[in-house]
Order: structure tokens, then C-alpha cells, then sequence
């Protein structure tokens, strides 16, 4: 009892050996993936080229070779003062990095960014082509400190 002609019985043998794709859901999948790899390229190339790291640049600079940790602290928080009297607000601090004294420094200054200076740092990381280096971003603040106010 055969209810299909002969045109529908060519298309069911067809359809039998070829697979019908949903051709919407296929370019959805491939634009996906494309823009995931385009994503991973392009987090690629901002490690590697200095102008897509969207670090702010400097405006002073602080050297710290040969200081113990007591002296780096202290000369920090001064150039902290000294910025805000001049309205400026990011500073590279050029620690070391490959030297167990340097290496210190870096910790001691990681940890007062997080506890002390937590309310003066607005951002704070090691510049990635110099992991002897960080950069310092104050907060704006519009007060001058009491130490140099007329009285």
C-alpha cells in the first residue's frame, strides 16, 4: 500500500541521506565563535601593546632603589603631599623588582595601598612590560592638607 508518487519518493530518499540544517542557528554559532576568538586576540594584543593597557600616564616620578621600606613609605607620602598641592594625581614608582630588598618594598607598598592609603588611591597596579614599576593614581581631592594651611 504505497500512498506517495513518485516525486514525493525521490524526496524522502533524499532527505534520507542528506541532513537539513537550520542555517539561522549555524551562522548564530559561527558569529559566536568568531567574536569569542576575536575576544581572546584581542586581550592578546592588549597585553602586548602598551597603548591598549589603559594605564594613566605619569606625571611624576618616584625612584626607590636604595631606600630601606621605613624611607620608601615615607618618601612616598611625601610626594603624595607634594602632588596635591600641585593638582596632580598619578605617580610611577619605580621599585625593582628583581632583588629580595626591592621585592619587599613592592609588598609593603601593596600593603599600605590596601589598608592606609585606601582612601587616597583611587587605582594602583605594576605596569605590565616592567614589573620593577607600579603606577599610583590618587583620589582628587579638592581639601589642602592641615599640615599646610595658614593658620
Amino acid at each position: 500500500m504505497d500512498t506517495y508518487n513518485e516525486d514525493e519518493k525521490i524526496q524522502l530518499a533524499w532527505m534520507a541521506t542528506h541532513y537539513i540544517t537550520n542555517k539561522d542557528k549555524e551562522a548564530e554559532v559561527q558569529n559566536f565563535s568568531a567574536l569569542q576568538s576575536h575576544r581572546k586576540q584581542e586581550k592578546k594584543n592588549s597585553r602586548r601593546n602598551p597603548a591598549a593597557w589603559n594605564l594613566p600616564l605619569p606625571e611624576q616620578e618616584l625612584d626607590l632603589h636604595g631606600f630601606t621600606i621605613e624611607e620608601a613609605i615615607a618618601a612616598i607620602e611625601e610626594m603624595f603631599l607634594a602632588m596635591q598641592l600641585a593638582k596632580m594625581s598619578v605617580l610611577r614608582l619605580i621599585h625593582g623588582g628583581g632583588h629580595p630588598s626591592s621585592g619587599l618594598i613592592k609588598k609593603a607598598i601593596d600593603q599600605k595601598v590596601r589598608s592606609e592609603w585606601k582612601g587616597k588611591v583611587r587605582f594602583y597596579g605594576t605596569e605590565p612590560n616592567n614589573a620593577g614599576s607600579s603606577i599610583i593614581q590618587l583620589l582628587k581631592t579638592e581639601t589642602i592638607p592641615k599640615k599646610f594651611k595658614k593658620p
